[in-house]
């Protein structure tokens, strides 16, 4: 152990999927609606072409109250783990009401382009990410998170308003964790004088912080309905480095990266606080970094974006 670091080791068969079953299965306040969604019987009969090949079912009921509740009127938070299909509700939800609009708002740039190319892979859908997608006939539509409260996409959606079916918060955690990080969180709420439902989508909301979105969003905790699957993942496990003031947090985030081999399906991710320190990262790592501008001309950005996105997927080496 380095000195001036303090490395945290947690056994994530022991502490972390014992702590995280026990506030996943924690008793919800009575104000919060937990009853299960009752299902169709036919719901995933219209929706199996877009499953994964081979589904015989939804992955979970969880799942399944999800994608069922696309059609209701309800406020609905999903609180399911990383890798459980939560995406398949908006994804389906043109399927189920072809006439409709949905909305989904993601809280990462990068989050927002990764479903833009999912949805380029479903040509069925007219959609895409505004406001490169600004048509008024669209059926699904991605808004990054700073631009979700702007004027200018309420002057988009306004003459379509009554089409508008349900919006969707991807990540929705960062609405009450990163208001003070980014200023776009604190327009949420704007979003909520639509009058139309909501569906919050987190792998991470404890029962203890709902009643912190339900004020973000100005939200009444009665109209909330809750479904929640157990989010423990005994299969992670978390190593913690807490770095000082003092210390040099790129050595020392360089010799930590150099000491794992990747394999050839492995990929790795180091998000930064700070453009700068990406920045400097990529460049002591010799790898590729990803921020929302890395260039002036929008056309060009997106298409060096891509590139990065595309070679990191494909686990290519820096084009630098």
């Amino acid at each position: 152990m380095e000195e001036g670091s303090e490395r945290l080791m947690i056994n994530s068969m022991q502490y972390t999927h014992a702590r995280l079953s026990s506030n996943s299965n924690r008793s919800l306040p009575q104000q919060f609606n937990t009853v299960p969604i009752q299902v169709h019987p036919q719901l995933f009969g219209q929706v199996r072409h877009i499953l994964p090949s081979g589904s015989t079912y939804f992955q979970s009921p969880q799942q399944a109250e999800l994608v069922q509740s696309t059609l209701g009127k309800e406020n609905i938070l999903a609180i399911m783990p990383t890798g459980s299909g939560k995406s398949l509700a908006f994804f389906s939800a043109p399927y189920l009401d072809p006439t409709g609009l949905y909305i989904v708002v993601t809280p990462l740039t990068a989050l927002t382009e990764d479903m833009g190319r999912r949805l380029g892979q479903n040509h069925s859908i007219r959609g895409g990410i505004y406001p490169q997608f600004s048509e008024q006939n669209g059926q699904l539509v991605f808004v990054a998170a700073h631009l979700a409260g702007s004027d200018r996409f309420f002057s988009w959606l306004d003459p379509q308003e009554s089409r508008l079916r349900r919006v969707f918060v991807d990540e929705c955690h960062h609405i009450y964790l990163s208001s003070t990080y980014r200023a776009c969180f604190r327009l949420f709420h704007k979003l909520t004088g639509l009058k139309k439902p909501f569906t919050f989508l987190s792998s991470t909301v404890l029962p203890q912080s709902i009643e912190l979105l339900c004020s973000a969003m100005g939200i009444s905790r009665p109209t909330l309905r809750i479904i929640r699957a157990p989010i423990a993942r005994p299969n992670i496990s978390y190593s913690v480095t807490r770095i000082r003031e003092e210390d040099d947090m790129i050595a020392k985030v360089t010799s930590f990266c150099c000491k794992f081999l990747l394999n050839a399906d492995d990929r790795g991710i180091i998000y930064s606080t700070t453009i700068a320190d990406a920045k400097l990262l990529a460049e002591a790592l010799g790898c590729d970094y990803y921020v929302s501008k890395v260039d002036e001309d929008p056309e060009t950005n997106a298409k060096k974006k891509r590139a990065v996105m595309q070679r990191w997927q494909e686990g290519k080496e820096t084009a630098n």
